[in-house]
């Protein structure tokens, strides 16, 4: 019996493991800035992860050093409520008009994720500019390209981004790390401590008003802790039983 608890119990604890969630963000420095105090950051997840991050509102500010609480949200989804917790998914409209196109919000986080990944490869900090741009105008919370500066050169990363995200989504996930106020705040608007008009309708005086800033960010694609966690618990499970025909096939 002990070789058996010896052998499903550190299963049993994978499992546990695969299903914890990161909790916090901390923005270290700019590595790649852009126009307007955008650009790619250094951060550290968790107290321990340190990973790239890229700014999602043009209008809202955050702190160097200081450390969020954050809701993690990854794409391809787990459920169809996940993007309920982010800025933009949290909006009653879901689709919104982008240079003469609707895109909804899955789309957009989509798109600003395949974006981040053409940072590297941009070239010239003009290029650089464009593409933050682009990512600022696909997740404004009003809807609006304004201020975003986006231009044909930024409309047509934007057109790109779509173009791409069949292929994109094949080998990556996109993470969205929004930071959450303080004492929380409803459902209806995560994110934000007020969309200005404090009933909990978002509304246009919001964007730049109360909302706090989100990061998205772009992994390799593994499975999901949940299909980890069925792992890790199907490979015990699968040792006991082979364990048990064991000791049948002693006994007789």
């Amino acid at each position: 019996m002990k070789r058996i608890f010896s052998f499903v119990f550190p299963s049993l604890i994978l499992a546990l493991a695969g299903t914890a969630s990161a909790t916090t963000l901390t923005i270290n420095s700019v590595i790649l800035p852009t126009a307007n105090d955008g650009g790619e950051f250094s951060a550290t997840l968790n107290g321990s992860t340190v990973l790239d991050i890229y700014c999602a509102d043009f209008a809202d500010p955050f702190i160097y050093g200081h450390t969020y609480s954050i809701n993690v949200t990854t794409i391809p989804p787990s459920s169809t409520a996940f993007l309920q917790q982010t800025r933009v998914g949290s909006l009653p409209t879901a689709d919104f008009q982008y240079f003469g196109s609707t895109y909804s919000s899955l789309q957009r986080y989509e798109m600003a994720g395949f974006l981040t990944t053409q940072y590297a490869t941009a070239g010239t900090q003009t290029a650089i500019n464009e593409i933050q741009y682009a990512i600022w105008a696909l997740l404004a919370a009003d809807g609006t390209t304004v201020p975003n500066n986006c231009d044909s050169t930024c409309q047509s990363d934007v057109t790109s981004a779509y173009s791409n995200l069949s292929t994109f989504l094949a080998s990556n996930v996109v993470n969205i790390y929004t930071i959450a106020p303080p004492g929380g705040t409803p459902a209806n608007e995560f994110g934000c401590t007020s969309y200005g008009s404090g009933d909990g309708v978002p509304t246009l005086s919001g964007e730049g008003s109360g909302c706090m800033q989100e990061f998205v960010t772009v992994s390799s694609a593994t499975p999901e802790p949940s299909t980890l966690a069925l792992m890790g618990l199907g490979g015990g499970l699968i040792g006991f039983g082979a364990l048990r025909r064991r000791r049948r096939n002693t006994r007789k």
